[in-house]
């Protein structure tokens, strides 16, 4: 009966076919997937061989470690694939080495091989290195096959928003260009194009892609003339009458700005309509919307916002983003005694001399009623005397030195006293009471974060009487230099419990690359030593960005996160409106311009002398912010705001506590 009663439940769910009686597939495939799990199959496959392999792939990843030899590397890493074909984790870190060389063919026939065993752990990566061949593939002019890479991600992710854009810029360049012959030699390339490319060659049209917030920024070529304009400070600084970002594509922005500069801000509107609507992810293009609305009311009530949009592109317009969702939110609600808001957008190029004469420039305006900026601690340093001797307020959304005092300066983001704090108190649980800071001596946040860190962590352990060791502090070293630094540091001689890193934004790029070269060390001395104790990373603010997460493991200390609940409604019309998750950057903008927003509604007089004395006064509850209720504190000007800790996890950021 039990036999029966099991048949018919069988052929109920579709298992077996009633007449004659017969196993169907699905039953033998679920049998499997439950006896022969895939994880388990492919590590027993990896056994083979075995003996042969492991000293083989020991010798390839330390000739890895030095240029001159990556190519004997790769040769080791397809020798033991001839021994094994099956060694799957040798398939993935093979493809990764190709693709670090740029080998995109091999790279992504590998790639391909492990998405076709796992596809849902892979389907990221596949998508990423044909994001990548499909940008070397347009430099090099050969747009054809770009566009099968970008379609291939479509099959895979049919909604993928940045293989849509970038075949929508093929077939826009391809139709604007089809009857115009370039002479390149009237073209160079601009040294910011070069910085973040890393080419040489030129070729008529460049494009480039950041896979951070779905974000696509192609790259063109620069006239020699433009560059040379390019030191004019009236180009660092525009309301709708040039673009900051040249290296965006968007031709309904360019006839836009046209119209704004002609004075038609009812067409300019019109234009810059389809500029958002072409590039939805671009703050720029939404805030010269808003100024076209603004100055069509008339007495616009306006605010510069000073990024460096030229060399630190990615953050400035995180920061723009929160700018942007702000001033929209202002003007859609008929802003304040039907006057809108304005944002004038600086580029300080993240140059000191730059820096200051934008802030001389904006100062001069009598227009103006205050300034959200600058993204780094030190910029604000240079210009913090000149805003304050001209008594413009300023608010800035990312400079945490503890070092930057003054009457006029306001920020949104904790100090690093408070995020310096947080990460002590981690090492203080764990009990790593054997540390190393990497840091810049010659950076005032750099100096402010590892002089807060060391005093809490201190503190911390003398509560308990429980003696500390703080080595040397290291700078961070030449990229030249890491592989020594990182194997001195990982030497037994000297074992640590953790290493911290305070690297100022410039210095971000080296801090990462030196956290993954450390990391290797200690891997591949693990693979010799299992008793190899572990060290754990650790990292202020300016580290957080997408290249943060192949350094898996890693724990930061951010202002703001998008998962925790009290963030989750700002998150979600972030993410409405950009298309995809935003960073703790954006969400600190948004509050320094709802601030600002704020303040204006304090008096029925508005000035930049009453939005100073106003400033003092703003009250915000939290879902008129980024999550949290916002006040200054009358006597040093910061807000109350607890840094969030996160943990990179399978290239992913999650909270701790």
């Amino acid at each position: 009966d039990a036999l029966e009663e099991a048949i018919k439940i069988l052929t109920n769910q579709g298992f077996l076919d009633n007449n004659p009686i017969k196993v169907k597939v699905e039953i033998v495939r679920l049998w499997l997937r439950k006896s022969h799990r895939l994880r388990d199959e492919v590590r027993s496959l990896e056994e083979i061989a075995a003996q042969k392999i492991e000293p083989l792939l020991g010798v390839a990843r330390s000739c890895w470690e030095e240029k001159s030899t990556k190519t004997t590397s790769l040769t080791l890493y397809e020798q033991v694939l001839q021994l094994n074909p099956n060694h799957f984790s040798n398939v993935v870190e093979l493809a990764e080495k190709y693709l670090q060389v740029e080998d995109f063919d091999k790279a992504l026939k590998l790639y391909e091989r492990a998405y076709k065993v796992d596809a849902v752990r892979y389907q990221q990566e596949l998508i990423q290195v044909l994001e990548k061949y499909g940008h070397w593939l347009i430099t090099q002019g050969n747009f054809i096959s770009a566009k099968q890479q970008y379609e291939k991600i479509l099959q895979i992710e049919s909604n993928n928003s940045l293989a849509q854009q970038k075949l929508a810029e093929i077939k826009a360049f391809k139709a604007k260009n089809q009857n115009t012959t370039v002479n390149l030699r009237r073209f160079v390339v601009s040294p910011i194009a070069l910085t973040i490319l890393g080419l040489v060659g030129v070729t008529g049209i460049l494009f480039t892609s950041f896979r951070v917030f779905n974000i696509c920024l192609p790259i063109i070529c620069v006239p020699p003339k433009t560059i040379q304009q390019s030191n004019n400070i009236e180009n660092s600084i525009s309301s709708g009458d040039r673009t900051l970002f040249p290296t965006i594509l968007n031709s309904a922005r360019d006839q836009g700005i046209k119209s704004f500069k002609e004075g038609n801000y009812l067409k300019a509107e019109e234009y810059f309509k389809k500029a958002v609507n072409s590039q939805r992810n671009d703050p720029e293009v939404l805030i010269y919307l808003n100024n076209a609305l603004a100055r069509q009311r008339g007495k616009p009530l306006t605010l510069a916002a000073v990024v460096p949009a030229t060399g630190r592109t990615e953050d400035a317009q995180e920061m723009l983003r929160g700018i942007a969702q702000a001033q929209n939110d202002f003007n859609q609600k008929d802003g304040l005694n039907r006057r809108l808001l304005e944002i004038v957008i600086a580029d300080h190029h993240g140059k000191l001399e730059q820096a200051e004469k934008v802030a001389e420039k904006l100062v001069a305006d009598a227009s103006l009623l205050g300034v959200i900026g600058n993204l780094t601690s030190g910029v604000t340093a240079k210009t913090l005397p000149i805003y304050e001797k001209a008594n413009l307020p300023i608010i800035s959304p990312t400079s945490s030195s503890t070092e930057l005092k003054s009457p006029v300066f306001f920020r949104t983001v904790p100090s690093d006293k408070v995020t310096g704090a947080k990460l002590a108190e981690y090492a203080f649980r764990n009990n790593f009471k054997k540390i190393l800071i990497v840091w810049n001596p010659d950076d005032p946040y750099s100096r402010s974060i590892t002089s807060a860190f060391r005093e809490e962590f201190i503190r911390q352990f003398a509560q308990k009487q429980v003696a500390v060791d703080i080595l040397p502090n290291i700078t961070l070293p030449a990229l030249e230099n890491m592989i020594q630094e990182a194997q001195n540091i990982t030497s037994n001689e000297q074992p640590v419990q953790a290493i911290v890193f305070f690297p100022d934004t410039d210095n971000r790029q080296n801090a990462i690359e030196f956290a993954k070269k450390i990391q290797e060390k200690l891997m591949a001395q693990r693979q010799n030593n299992n008793n190899v104790p572990e060290v754990q990373l650790l990292g202020g603010d300016s580290l957080y960005n997408s290249e943060a997460l192949d350094v898996e493991g890693w724990i930061l200390a951010v202002p703001w996160f998008r998962d925790p609940e009290k963030s989750k409604n700002f998150a979600n019309a972030a993410s409405t409106r950009w298309g995809g998750g935003v960073s703790w950057r954006t969400a600190t903008s948004f509050d320094a311009t709802q601030a600002f927003i704020d303040s204006f509604r304090i008096s029925t007089t508005i000035s930049k002398v009453t939005v100073l004395e106003n400033l003092k006064n703003v009250n915000l509850p939290p879902n008129e912010t980024s999550g949290e209720p916002l006040t200054f504190d009358k006597n040093t000007r910061e807000i109350q705001r607890k840094a969030t800790l996160l943990k990179v996890t399978n290239k992913n950021f999650d909270v701790i506590e």
